[in-house]
């Protein structure tokens, strides 16, 4: 058994998802598309559930992932995601980069 990391990055356009050994060698690297909505006032949205369904995609084929020891998340985080009590999207995500 090799003890392996999981980093995903939740970028701007797409989401990437690299396995790295325990001794930093890459050993997978994956991305998915996320769309973005774009308005006539220049504004531009995504739909939280196409992070999901990115994730699952990227994942889909990541071999030895039994062996994952730790996860590492990152993205652009300053976008506004509005909630719902139970944790559901009640929008689209307004990016950073909305004008």
């Amino acid at each position: 058994m090799s003890r392996t990391v999981l980093a995903i990055d939740i970028g701007s356009s797409a989401l990437k998802a690299v396995l790295f050994s325990q001794h930093g060698a890459m050993l997978a690297v994956r991305s998915a598309s996320i769309a973005t909505a774009s308005g006539a006032d220049r504004s531009q949205t995504q739909d939280p559930a196409g992070w999901w369904a990115a994730l699952v995609s990227a994942l889909a084929d990541m071999p030895d992932r039994e062996d994952i020891e730790a996860l590492v998340f990152t993205g652009s985080m300053q976008n506004l995601i509005v909630l719902s009590p139970e944790g559901e999207a009640l929008a689209p995500a307004a990016l950073y980069s909305d004008r």
